[in-house]
C-alpha cells in the first residue's frame, strides 16, 4: 500500500495504492452579525469548517479540532480492487494549517506504505508498516482479516490504534484531526499599528502561533474572557476563589493580581503560609488586655 499527502496552503491529498462537540465557553460568544452554527435542519445546530465537521474550537490555543474522512483502499481475495477512497481537503491561503505538533500521520494495515508530501514537491515524509518479507500480494493472504488499508491525519491526543477496526469494509470512517488558526498572517507589531483591524483587545497579549504563520490573541495573567471581543478580558477576582488562589490571611484584589498580608503580629508569605501568633485582644468590663 502507498498512501501520498499532498499539503499546498494546506491542500491535502489521500491516495492509496498496493506494495472520535464541545467548545470552550469564549469560543461560544460571536460578534453581533456573525453566526456561529449552522444546521442542516435535520438536527441539532453544527459548526463547520467549508465542509468538514468541527467538533471543537479552543480560542486559548488556537485550535480547532475537525472530523475528516480517511482514504482507504480495499482488496478481495484475488488481489483485485473492490473499494477504494480518495480524498482531498484545501484550506486555502488563509491563517489556516493542518498542526504539525498535535497531529500524526498514520497509515494502517498490512504491508501498508504512507507518503505525505505538498502539491509542489518542496516537502515529504513516510510511514511504513512491513512484515519480515517484502511482498506485494495486495492482501490477497489476509484479506479475511484485513481487506482494508488506511491512511489519514489523526490527533495524536486521543487517537488510539488499538481502537481500529481491522475487518470489514469502511463505512463512513473519519478520524479527528487539528488545524492551527491565526487571525492574520501578519507579525504583531505590524498588525497592531492598524487599531481598526487589530483584534486583540483589552489585557491581552499578542502571540505568534507555533508554526510562526501569524498571531493570536490571549489574556493577560491575572484576567479572562474573550481577548477577541470588547471590552477584551476581565480582571480575576483571586480572592473570591481560595481554592485556586490561596491565602493565609488578608487577600486584596488587583489589577491582574493579589496580595495576602499575613496577620497583626504574624509574618511571612501570606500565600503560602504565616509563622508567629496572632495578636487577639480580650475586654471585659473596663479592661483590656492583648495577648
Amino acid at each position: 500500500m502507498i498512501l501520498k499527502l499532498c499539503l499546498p496552503g494546506l491542500m491535502i491529498l489521500f491516495l492509496l495504492c498496493s506494495v472520535a462537540t464541545s467548545m470552550d465557553q469564549s469560543a461560544a460568544d460571536s460578534k453581533p452579525g456573525c453566526r456561529d452554527n449552522q444546521s442542516d435542519g435535520h438536527g441539532p445546530e453544527k459548526l463547520w469548517f467549508y465542509n468538514i465537521p468541527v467538533l471543537n474550537i479552543s480560542v486559548l490555543e488556537g485550535l480547532m479540532v475537525v472530523s475528516i474522512i480517511t482514504a482507504y483502499d480495499c482488496y478481495n481475495q484475488s488481489g483485485a480492487y473492490v473499494k477504494e477512497t480518495n480524498l482531498s481537503i484545501n484550506l486555502g491561503q488563509g491563517p489556516y494549517t493542518f498542526s504539525d505538533t498535535q497531529n500524526m500521520f498514520t497509515a494502517i494495515g498490512c504491508d501498508t506504505l504512507g507518503f505525505v508530501g505538498e502539491t509542489q514537491g518542496t516537502y515529504g515524509a513516510a510511514c511504513i508498516s512491513s512484515c519480515d518479507e517484502m511482498l506485494h500480494e495486495q492482501h490477497t493472504n489476509v484479506s479475511y482479516f484485513n481487506p482494508c488499508g488506511y491512511a489519514f491525519l489523526a490527533d495524536k491526543r486521543t487517537f488510539k490504534a488499538s481502537d481500529w477496526q481491522l475487518s470489514g469494509l469502511p463505512d463512513g470512517n473519519a478520524s479527528d484531526a487539528v488545524i492551527e488558526w491565526v487571525v492574520e498572517t501578519k507579525s504583531c507589531e505590524k498588525a497592531g499599528m492598524n487599531t481598526s483591524s487589530y483584534a486583540c483587545r483589552n489585557n491581552t497579549n499578542c502571540n505568534y502561533s507555533e508554526n510562526g504563520q501569524g498571531y493570536r490573541c490571549s489574556c493577560k495573567d491575572g484576567f479572562t474572557g474573550n481577548p477577541y471581543l470588547s471590552p477584551g478580558c476581565q480582571d480575576i477576582d483571586e480572592c473570591a476563589d481560595r481554592q485556586r488562589y490561596p491565602c493565609k490571611g488578608k487577600c486584596k484584589n488587583t489589577p491582574g493580581n493579589y496580595t495576602c498580608s499575613c496577620p497583626l503580629g504574624m509574618h511571612g508569605d501570606g500565600k503560602t503560609g504565616c509563622q508567629g501568633f496572632g495578636i487577639a485582644t480580650i475586654a471585659s468590663g473596663k479592661f483590656a488586655r492583648t495577648l
